[in-house]
Protein backbone atom coordinates (compact mmCIF):
# COMPACT_ATOMS: atom_id res chain seq x y z
CA UNK A 1 0.00 0.00 0.00
CA UNK A 2 1.20 3.63 -1.05
CA UNK A 3 1.97 5.63 1.66
CA UNK A 4 1.45 10.04 1.01
CA UNK A 5 4.83 10.67 3.05
CA UNK A 6 3.82 14.51 2.76
CA UNK A 7 0.79 14.25 4.94
CA UNK A 8 0.53 16.99 7.12
CA UNK A 9 -0.28 16.59 10.27
CA UNK A 10 -3.16 18.44 12.20
CA UNK A 11 -4.30 19.92 15.96
CA UNK A 12 -7.04 18.69 17.27
CA UNK A 13 -8.52 21.64 15.74
CA UNK A 14 -7.75 20.45 12.16
CA UNK A 15 -5.09 23.31 11.97
CA UNK A 16 -1.59 22.59 10.38
CA UNK A 17 0.66 21.66 12.88
CA UNK A 18 4.28 23.19 12.57
CA UNK A 19 7.71 22.69 14.14
CA UNK A 20 10.78 24.64 13.87
CA UNK A 21 12.81 24.19 10.74
CA UNK A 22 16.28 22.45 10.81
CA UNK A 23 18.05 25.26 10.57
CA UNK A 24 16.02 27.24 13.99
CA UNK A 25 17.19 23.99 16.16
CA UNK A 26 20.55 24.19 15.26
CA UNK A 27 21.24 27.28 15.78
CA UNK A 28 19.58 26.81 19.14
CA UNK A 29 21.66 23.89 19.53
CA UNK A 30 25.17 25.76 18.53
CA UNK A 31 23.74 28.71 21.55
CA UNK A 32 23.58 25.79 23.75
CA UNK A 33 27.04 24.47 23.44
CA UNK A 34 28.76 27.76 23.16
CA UNK A 35 27.01 29.59 26.39
CA UNK A 36 25.74 26.79 28.81
CA UNK A 37 24.08 29.11 31.30
CA UNK A 38 21.87 30.39 28.61
CA UNK A 39 18.61 29.85 28.65
CA UNK A 40 16.74 27.87 25.69
CA UNK A 41 14.93 30.36 23.86
CA UNK A 42 11.30 30.06 22.00
CA UNK A 43 12.19 28.40 18.90
CA UNK A 44 9.07 29.83 16.06
CA UNK A 45 7.42 26.79 14.56
CA UNK A 46 8.10 27.90 11.05
CA UNK A 47 7.74 24.43 8.79
CA UNK A 48 5.24 22.05 8.59
CA UNK A 49 5.15 18.63 10.72
CA UNK A 50 4.96 15.53 7.65
CA UNK A 51 4.40 12.02 8.30
CA UNK A 52 8.29 11.90 6.75
CA UNK A 53 9.86 14.47 9.36
CA UNK A 54 8.38 11.85 12.28
CA UNK A 55 9.13 8.39 10.72
CA UNK A 56 12.71 9.64 10.24
CA UNK A 57 12.74 10.84 13.46
CA UNK A 58 11.59 8.02 14.85
CA UNK A 59 14.03 5.90 12.84
CA UNK A 60 17.15 7.57 14.14
CA UNK A 61 15.98 7.35 18.07
CA UNK A 62 17.28 4.67 20.39
CA UNK A 63 15.51 4.87 23.40
CA UNK A 64 15.35 3.59 27.08
CA UNK A 65 14.56 0.50 26.42
CA UNK A 66 16.31 -0.44 23.91
CA UNK A 67 19.97 -0.06 24.96
CA UNK A 68 21.27 -3.32 23.61
CA UNK A 69 20.23 -2.78 20.12
CA UNK A 70 21.85 -4.63 17.60
CA UNK A 71 24.05 -3.41 15.15
CA UNK A 72 21.90 -5.16 12.64
CA UNK A 73 18.89 -3.54 13.62
CA UNK A 74 19.97 0.09 13.78
CA UNK A 75 21.39 -0.64 9.86
CA UNK A 76 17.73 -1.98 8.89
CA UNK A 77 16.79 1.24 10.22
CA UNK A 78 19.05 3.69 8.55
CA UNK A 79 18.22 2.19 5.18
CA UNK A 80 14.65 2.57 5.81
CA UNK A 81 15.01 6.26 6.99
CA UNK A 82 17.12 6.63 3.79
CA UNK A 83 14.59 5.40 1.84
CA UNK A 84 12.02 7.54 3.35
CA UNK A 85 14.39 10.52 2.79
CA UNK A 86 14.25 9.98 -0.70
CA UNK A 87 11.52 8.93 -1.88
CA UNK A 88 9.85 11.89 -3.53
CA UNK A 89 5.73 11.82 -1.91
CA UNK A 90 4.53 8.22 -1.86
CA UNK A 91 6.06 5.33 -0.66
CA UNK A 92 5.00 1.81 -0.54
CA UNK A 93 5.83 -0.27 2.79
CA UNK A 94 6.51 -3.89 3.76
CA UNK A 95 4.18 -4.99 6.62
CA UNK A 96 7.20 -5.35 8.88
CA UNK A 97 8.51 -1.88 7.81
CA UNK A 98 4.54 -0.46 9.03
CA UNK A 99 4.70 -2.39 12.45
CA UNK A 100 8.07 -0.92 13.25
CA UNK A 101 7.49 2.43 12.31
CA UNK A 102 4.12 2.28 14.39
CA UNK A 103 6.04 1.04 17.41
CA UNK A 104 8.36 3.41 17.05
CA UNK A 105 6.24 6.28 16.90
CA UNK A 106 3.96 4.89 19.29
CA UNK A 107 7.35 5.17 22.00
CA UNK A 108 8.75 8.58 20.88
CA UNK A 109 5.70 10.97 20.41
CA UNK A 110 2.51 12.18 21.53
CA UNK A 111 -1.15 10.94 21.41
CA UNK A 112 -1.90 13.39 18.49
CA UNK A 113 0.78 12.44 16.34
CA UNK A 114 0.23 8.60 17.32
CA UNK A 115 -3.06 8.90 16.57
CA UNK A 116 -3.04 10.38 13.04
CA UNK A 117 0.20 8.02 12.00
CA UNK A 118 -1.53 4.79 12.97
CA UNK A 119 -4.50 6.21 10.44
CA UNK A 120 -2.25 7.17 7.59
CA UNK A 121 0.16 3.86 8.30
CA UNK A 122 -2.40 1.20 9.08
CA UNK A 123 -5.84 2.23 7.82
CA UNK A 124 -7.31 -0.79 9.11
CA UNK A 125 -6.22 -0.43 12.81
CA UNK A 126 -9.07 -0.12 14.66
CA UNK A 127 -9.72 2.71 17.21
CA UNK A 128 -10.11 1.19 20.51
Amino acid sequence: MKINLDYIFKTIKGEKLTQPSQEQRIAVLEMQLKNHNIPLPQIPATEDMTLREVCLAALQAQFEDEKNLNATEKVARYSLATDIFKAKDNIEFTAEEITLLKKLIGKGFTVLIVGQAYELLDPKTEKQ
